[in-house]
């Protein structure tokens, strides 16, 4: 038997597709604004590997760079000593 994945509607057998949860749906909302959590709509709640692979590393990437602004944001408004902390902990890490 095959399904179709709900993110990239590439057919898959059965096996291969996984159940989308509230996690998924989630990062979906966050990183692409993307309503799913629709119980009522009639497409398919199955997402393929790939797609739930790549969408793991788009949200990564997402906080990354969401993280990266905040700590631009505080090091632009901050004092000078304030600023050489800021780049010392970014080194740390």
């Amino acid at each position: 038997m095959v399904g179709l994945c709900r993110l990239c509607a590439a057919i898959r057998k059965k096996d291969m597709l996984i159940p989308m949860n509230l996690d998924i749906y989630q990062k979906l909302r966050e990183c692409f604004g993307i309503e799913m959590c629709n119980t009522g709509d009639k497409l398919t709640k199955c997402a393929c590997g790939i797609c739930l692979e790549t969408l793991e590393n788009a949200f990564s990437f997402f906080r990354k760079v969401k993280e990266s602004q905040e700590s631009l944001a505080l090091l632009l408004n901050s004092s000078k000593n304030d600023k050489l902390e800021i780049i010392n902990e970014v080194r740390s890490e």
